[in-house]
């Protein structure tokens, strides 16, 4: 995958709750690590999983705006979530009953 494309694949399980707010911080520096930088990028990997999640989510916009891509809408955010799960199931990664809603899996 892509670095852009771990952007964009942050940023729908962001929409869709699969990556908390709290959890944006370490992504921000995972994405650092593979080579990607901007100034809020830097910003949001420096901050700490219990800073106010509302600056947390602002910087998140900010950084993924400053990479050149967005944050999809609810609709796109789940189009990608179905999709990765038909493929984890097409993989064997996953089974029918880890994907139903309630499981805890998706």
């Amino acid at each position: 995958m892509s670095s852009m494309d771990r952007v964009f694949a942050i940023a729908w399980q962001y929409v869709v709750g699969l990556v908390s707010p709290e959890d944006l911080p370490m992504e921000a520096a995972q994405l650092l690590a593979v080579g990607l930088d901007s100034p809020a990028l830097r910003d949001l990997a420096g901050r700490s999983r219990r800073d106010d999640t509302a600056e947390i989510r602002g910087l998140f916009r900010q950084a993924v705006g400053e990479l050149g891509t967005a944050i999809p809408d609810e609709e796109t955010a789940e189009r990608c979530l179905l999709h990765y799960l038909a493929g984890q199931l097409a993989a064997g990664a996953m089974t029918p009953g880890e994907v139903q809603p309630g499981s805890g899996r998706a």
